[in-house]
Order: C-alpha cells, then structure tokens, then sequence
C-alpha cells in the first residue's frame, strides 16, 4: 500500500474510476518485485522492499510501445575516461539517480490494473491506475529514461559525444551516463559541485 500511496503521492500513478478508461486495451496488469536489502558488514535484512511494476510481458509493440533499445556507454569509453581523469588529475564523483525510470515523461497512455493481493482503499474492479510518469517493467521505460538525461543535459549546455552517445562534455567537464547511474569528471572540486547542483 505505501508504495501505491508514493507513487500516486509523486504524481507518477493516478487512481481513476475503471469507467473513465477509453479502450481495454490500455489496460496491462500489475506485477510486484520483492527484494531483501542486507548490511554490507553484517548480512542481516534490514529492509523489505515492494516494487510496483507494469507487466512489460503483456505489451504489444503496436498498441503500447515504439522503439525499446536503450544503449549504455561501452567499458571502452569508460576507461578512456578514467584514464583521462587520473592523468589530467582532475576530480570524479558518481552519481545514481533514485527512482530514475519515474523521473522521465510516460510515452503514451496506459493504465495498470490495482493488484488483487493489496489492500487496497480502492476496489480493484472499480478503480485502476493511470500512468502518468514512465513505470518500472514497461519495455520501452529504458528507452524513455535514457532519452531524458540527455535532454537534461543538452538543456544545461552539455555536448554530446559524437564518438559515444552516452559521453557528453562541456569545458572542463566530462559526463557518462549509464543507464540510472552517471559518472562525472570536472578539472576542479568547485567546478564539479556546481555542475552537480545544476544538473
């Protein structure tokens, strides 16, 4: 339940009357990703984690999805960059971006069935969610969150690589970015910090 109250809270899901969708079509069922996290150190759970996520399995290309293929920057560039990086002396850090796929605009409308096993507030046969931010588990939500850091980043003055598509620059600067995660490069801390800041 806290995870449908946080993604209806966020904006990304939109509880709707069942009535109010247009084709049945739109509709695609629910699936539930559970994860133990542990301590490093330790190994003992201290977390139980629920996802919810679209059932990808069920899309059709036609009706639900576009293009799917998302690249990921090659352990050739990466390495060019870190070298770069050591041999120019300049400041790293890396970046991971927290319920990234939800952060990029959804590609068209679609709506996801409440699951059965929720308790939910809602009566699953009368209610549905609305997608309106890109789920976890859709087949084209790594296209779509890989096309918006770079929209991000073309925004705020950055220059794609013509060499990698996910390397991007501007002066005294360099990013990668791959998939949720991104690396950034910067000749100083104070150039870093604000790059960062800005992003």
């Amino acid at each position: 339940q806290k995870e449908i109250d946080d993604h209806v809270g966020n904006g990304n899901m939109k509880v709707i009357p069942r009535s109010e969708v247009t084709s049945e079509n739109l509709m695609l069922p629910a699936v539930w990703q559970m994860r133990r996290k542990r301590k490093m150190n330790a190994r003992e759970v201290c977390k139980w984690k629920a996802r919810l996520n679209l059932d990808g399995s069920r899309q059709q290309k036609e009706s639900h999805c576009d293009k799917t293929c998302a690249p990921v920057v090659g352990w050739l560039t990466a390495r060019s960059m870190f070298i770069l990086t050591l041999a120019w002396g300049w400041q790293c850090q890396q970046l991971d971006c927290a319920l990234a796929f939800s952060q990029a605009p959804v590609e068209r409308e679609m709506c996801m069935h409440i699951s059965k096993d929720t308790v939910s507030r809602q009566n699953p046969k009368d209610f549905v969610l609305k997608i309106t931010a890109n789920p976890c588990g859709s087949k084209q939500a790594p296209k779509q969150w890989c096309d918006h850091p770079k929209q991000v980043l073309n925004s705020a003055e950055w220059t794609c690589s013509g060499w990698d598509p996910n390397v991007f620059h501007k002066k005294d600067a360099l990013c990668i970015v791959h998939a949720d995660d991104s690396m950034m490069m910067a000749k100083n801390y104070e150039t870093l910090k604000k790059e960062i800041k800005r992003l």
